[in-house]
């Protein structure tokens, strides 16, 4: 009697949920990048500058990109502290803003933070480095 042993590899498919595609507010490079990172393993680390190596776009288009799908709801993301220092910060990937609990928290944080941007009056490194950003970098435009 002879036995067939089939090697099977990992499926290579994802599934994800159209409604991202069809959300106006995203940009098509963070529509792009969120197919990406719906791709990956549920305990894949997110690093920005690995993310800009693995496309043409450079980690300019990636945190554009990023921020893109934090002020729509589908990336929330905060800091992991250890004695009084962050250590990492930690970003979580939801399919839809619908599942995301920090969803209006983020919304608070964002509008507070875009109202200092309008004003330009801001003492924090990271509004001045997205004012900065917003103002200087909004114009490329790639799809990742």
């Amino acid at each position: 009697m002879a036995f067939v042993r089939v090697k099977k590899r990992e499926n290579p498919y994802v599934q994800i949920d159209k409604r991202i595609f069809e959300d106006e507010n995203l940009s098509w490079a963070a529509k792009g990048l969120m197919s990406y990172l719906l791709s990956r393993p549920d305990n894949w680390k997110i690093n920005q500058t690995d993310l800009a190596k693995r496309s043409k776009c450079g980690e300019t288009i990636v945190r554009s990109a990023l921020l893109n799908l934090m002020e729509n709801g589908y990336v929330y993301y905060y800091a992991k502290h250890e004695k009084g220092k962050i250590i990492e910060w930690v970003y979580q990937v939801y399919e839809s803003p619908e599942e995301n609990p920090y969803r209006e928290e983020a919304k608070k944080k964002e509008s507070a933070e875009q109202a200092k941007d309008s004003a330009r009056t801001c003492s924090s490194p990271r509004i001045r480095y997205k004012i900065h950003f917003f103002i200087k970098k909004k114009k490329k435009i790639c799809i990742l």
